[in-house]
């Protein structure tokens, strides 16, 4: 930043030094060699005709016809949008004086001084000076002031270094200035340049459409070049930032100057041919440096590049020098509304010669340059003299530029005048030489359709917002154009209101595909980005190698940093996308332990089937069998259990059994009542013990039916009691008290429990302690008597929510 201020500070020093030094001729300055129409108002247009300039004779040569052309723009805008047109400045004409800069700064400030003088900006302004710096009054300069109708603005220069002290000067004079070919963002400086707007995109604002374009297609990996000797200042800066907003990384970049040399020219090719992963080649600026780049690229032989550019070079009229092989598949931004006025604009073109367009001196005396003779000129046909004139009449993007300045200047004077459908308040010299802000407040306000947007207006910083075609030059072996067998073909838009759009299926490629200019290829779900210290740290959002997740981490997406853990029990698929559960452990009913069990169990089941047998044979058992006499002639058998030691062992047993469960369930009586429902617990063994002590002996004394009937209402008695004690109470709180039925509940009333109230002598004093790990811990204080220390900690370990249930 710092730079950049110390930058345009010497550039503020310059212009004024120039400003001073040349105004000072003033005196002495004959009219130049300009164009002029007169009117109730006037435009200025500064353009490089003429591309050199001898001081000492004053005088220019060596005509430029891409200038010519703009000139003639000028013109048409002029007679054609705004004069001819019934709803732009009705009853007011519009006049111009073109001025030919020669591509001369010195020439430029002179001409503007002499023009500025006639038309009366100078009555306001005290701003000349004799060689040795003092004021000079007005009526010193040999021109008379307010000869001509007062300008309301200027357009030009196309090149920057002869904009910017320009634009300084009509700065200071309050003087609004429009610029039709200026990229540099230095003029979005408004301390030093409050009063100069450009129709033509800046830099910034054509490089962040190619990026996109870059970005559409995945191309991260790219080379750029720019060329020119005055580019945006702080281009690289903003060309970090807005790669970085992409994830764009820039391969390599080089800045090709006006002043280059053949062997840095080479020099570039030569890196380029050998970048091996950047395919794609984003170059910006002066579109003869550029042209002067492919044909050393042509002899290289550099191929498998794909070249993507702006209107500024990436047009007809450059590229019919290039062999079409070499810029097949072309990608680039072009002007994106307004085709039928340029179309309009190319046939008013088409129709002017030396008879019907002599308001043009330069195309005048170009043209009679390659005339057989002066007197027959006007009968010589215009085809006879395209080819010397090729430049003039081929298609021209910048002309757009000119045009929709002039539009800017009409419609701002439209507003100022207060101007409708039919009428337009007088214009008054001196009202706008003398306060010049209401031209500028109105010149802020203006919103119109042109030819490069079909609704233009200007922001604070200077720059015009606008819209672009996606163009892609297509080779055609059948085409007869005269761009060399190339075919321009519409593939999208760009705005920065609405995006980009493009339809991919329109575009052909170089080399039949789409080029791959990656650093790296994409990580497919499954894997992760893995950054290597070989490439530099700036690289890293466009470099790196993909490793795959291991066995117990996923992800899901493409180009993910990080690798996410599965949750325990859980492991990636196949893929590594998705987490899946463990394989419970079942045993192979089909694999070689299942063969042998089943082989054992046949056996065994053989085993128990042969001993069966043997015992039913043999007839032999232990218990003997005896017959008891009834009544009504029946009788029945029973076995005599009475001098049976099993049986009689199995009793024993039962008895023991019974006294252990009325032993426990007394213990556990004063339980709370709903873990694990003690009460009926007890009641329950209490009842087992009953049906016990009564059955058995009812069981034993008895014969016959009695017997048999004793038998079955003690099994039934069990199977009530189970399902009454251990069962229903279950039942009921699960259906009509489930707030009981949940774990909270249980472990609340655990807690609060205290198993023996006799334990204690006296009521001790005790102490809680919480943790965050959920330990309770109660510690007796000390007391008068001497009594054994009881501590009780409860822990409580849970996985479940609050909700989940008991039962």
């Amino acid at each position: 930043m710092k730079r950049i201020i110390l930058t345009d500070i010497l550039i503020y020093s310059v212009c004024w030094s120039l400003t001073f030094c040349i105004f000072n001729v003033c005196a002495s300055l004959h009219q130049p060699a300009d164009s002029y129409q007169s009117g109730d108002v006037q435009i200025v247009g500064i353009f490089p005709t003429s591309s050199s300039f001898n001081a000492l004779l004053n005088q220019c040569s060596k005509y430029s016809l891409k200038s010519i052309k703009l000139a003639q723009s000028m013109m048409y805008a002029i007679d054609e949008l705004v004069n001819k047109n019934s709803s732009i400045l009705p009853g007011i004409k519009v006049g111009w004086t073109l001025i030919d800069s020669c591509s001369s700064l010195e020439h430029v400030l002179a001409s503007l001084n002499y023009h500025f003088k006639l038309s009366g900006i100078f009555n306001n302004h005290n701003l000349h000076y004799n060689i040795n710096g003092t004021l000079l009054p007005n009526d010193q300069c040999n021109v008379n002031s307010s000869l001509r109708p007062p300008i309301i603005g200027v357009v030009g220069e196309e090149n920057d270094e002869i904009t910017l002290p320009v634009a300084f000067v009509t700065g200071a004079l309050k003087v609004l200035q429009i610029g039709y070919n200026s990229y540099s963002s230095i003029f979005n400086n408004r301390n030093l340049y409050p009063y100069f707007y450009h129709t033509s995109p800046s830099f910034a604002y054509q490089i962040k459409a190619l990026l996109e374009v870059a970005a559409h297609f995945k191309w991260n990996w790219v080379s750029f070049i720019t060329a020119g000797s005055v580019i945006t200042s702080n281009y690289q800066q903003f060309l970090s930032h807005m790669c970085k907003s992409k994830q764009i990384c820039i391969s390599y970049s080089a800045v090709i100057n006006s002043n280059y040399t053949k062997s840095y020219l080479k020099k570039v090719v030569k890196k380029l041919k050998f970048l091996t992963k950047t395919d794609a080649v984003i170059v910006l600026g002066d579109g003869n440096i550029i042209i002067e780049l492919l044909k050393e690229a042509e002899l290289q032989n550099v191929t498998n590049k794909t070249w993507i550019g702006s209107y500024t070079w990436l047009a007809p009229v450059h590229l019919k020098k290039i062999n079409s092989r070499l810029i097949d598949g072309a990608i680039g931004i072009d002007l994106g509304t307004g085709l039928q006025q340029i179309q309009q604009f190319d046939n008013y073109i088409d129709h002017l010669n030396i008879c019907n367009n002599e308001a043009n001196p330069w195309f005048t005396k170009y043209w009679t340059m390659y005339a057989k003779s002066s007197a027959d000129k006007c009968k010589q046909s215009t085809s006879s003299l395209r080819n010397n004139l090729k430049t003039f009449y081929n298609y021209h993007p910048v002309s757009a530029f000119v045009i929709d300045a002039v539009l800017a200047f009409a419609h701002t004077l439209h507003h100022k005048l207060s101007c409708n459908s039919t009428y337009c308040n007088p214009v008054y010299s001196q009202d706008i030489n003398h306060d010049r802000q209401k031209l500028y407040n109105s010149f802020k306000k203006v919103q119109f359709s042109g030819i490069t947007h079909d609704s233009i207006s200007f922001e604070k910083g200077g720059n015009s917002k606008i819209s672009f075609r996606i163009i892609n030059y297509q080779y055609d072996s059948e085409s007869r154009d005269e761009n060399g067998k190339l075919k321009l073909v519409t593939v999208g838009h760009w705005s920065e209101r609405q995006g980009l759009t493009i339809n991919e299926s329109k575009i052909a490629w170089n080399g039949g595909s789409k080029p791959f200019s990656r650093c790296s290829n994409d990580c497919k779900p499954g894997y992760q980005k893995v950054f290597d210290t070989y490439y530099n740290i700036k690289f890293w959002s466009c470099c790196w190698d993909c490793m795959q997740c291991d066995l117990y981490s996923i992800s899901q997406d493409w180009n993910q940093l990080n690798c996410t853990y599965c949750p325990p029990f859980t492991m990636s698929n196949e893929n590594g996308t998705q987490c899946i559960d463990f394989q419970i452990f079942r045993i192979n009913w089909k694999g070689p332990f299942a063969i042998i069990f089943y082989i054992i169990s046949a056996l065994a089941i053989i085993q128990l089937a042969f001993i069966c047998i043997i015992i039913i044979l043999s007839q032999v058992k232990p218990i003997e069998i005896i017959k008891v006499k009834l009544n009504d002639f029946q009788m029945d058998l029973m076995c005599d259990y009475n001098n049976s030691p099993s049986f009689l062992a199995l009793v024993v047993f039962w008895l023991v059994a019974v006294a252990v469960s009325l032993y426990f369930a007394y213990r556990i009586r004063l339980l709370p009542s709903n873990y694990n429902e003690s009460k009926f617990t007890v009641l329950a063994t209490v009842m087992f013990t009953s049906v016990d002590v009564t059955g058995i002996p009812a069981f034993m004394a008895t014969t016959g039916q009695t017997r048999k009937v004793i038998a079955c209402i003690t099994l039934l008695a069990y199977i009530i009691i189970i399902t009454s004690c251990y069962f229903w109470p279950k039942i009921y709180i699960i259906l009509f008290q489930p707030d009981l039925n949940t774990r909270e509940h249980a472990v609340s009333s655990v807690t609060q429990f205290t198993f023996s109230k006799s334990q204690l002598l006296t009521t001790p004093s005790f102490t809680t302690e919480t943790s965050n790990d959920h330990n309770f811990s109660l510690s007796p204080m000390p007391s008068k008597k001497k009594i054994s220390p009881v501590g009780i900690t409860f822990k409580h370990i849970s996985n479940s929510s609050a909700g989940d249930s008991v039962y």
